[in-house]
């Protein structure tokens, strides 16, 4: 049986560093892909994926274990991001079509990619694909690439990510419909 979130945190908090670890490595392949698809900039989704793990770490004491640990880490991602959308002139919904280039690639790859064949993160694996999918995921309306990229990179639940956005789950629900279809059809009108 697999151990909970809440016991490594707990037993990180007990001084048991593979602990914080362990966390990491089960949240890295959901949290990094879900960065990039709402910075659509792998630079700036490598600097928040680190710099989550770091308050992650540093705000552990105060994780309350009724609370989701995914949940709670995805929401400490998306308001680092929203501190720095607000904070800096840059633009982070432009296209990013040298997020998965290979030639400047500086050997960062938390992601190991998944193998089915209708998830998102298998249609990143082909750099045209990867082109559609960006510009594509780039024409939807911040509201809606978010509930995306929730629920597909980060993997969390309607609920879950109604409760990180602060939105009703009926809602969450229509703007994930929406934007999917918007997705669908830009993809499309692409080939």
């Amino acid at each position: 049986m697999e151990i909970t979130d809440e016991e490594l945190v707990r037993k990180y908090l007990e001084g048991d560093e593979k602990a914080f670890g362990d966390l990491f490595n089960r949240y890295k392949n959901r949290l990094y892909p879900y960065l990039v698809s709402i910075c659509l900039d792998k630079t700036l989704a490598e600097d928040i994926f680190q710099e989550t793990f770091i308050k992650a770490v540093e705000k552990l004491p105060s994780y309350r274990s009724e609370n989701k640990f995914s949940s709670w880490l995805f929401a400490i991602a998306r308001n680092i991001f929203l501190d720095r959308k607000k904070s800096s002139k840059e633009k982070f919904f432009q296209a990013a079509l040298s997020i998965f280039s290979s030639g400047d690639d500086d050997g960062f790859s938390p992601v190991d990619t998944a193998a089915e064949k209708d998830n998102p993160q298998t249609i990143l694996d082909s750099k045209e694909e990867s082109a559609k999918l960006i510009k594509a995921m780039e024409n939807l309306p911040p509201e809606q690439r978010e509930i995306i990229s929730l629920r597909h990179f980060a993997g969390l639940s309607f609920k879950e990510i109604a409760e990180n956005l602060n939105i009703p789950i009926g809602t969450a629900l229509a703007r994930f419909s929406r934007g999917i279809e918007k997705l669908k059809k830009g993809i499309k009108d692409m080939q």
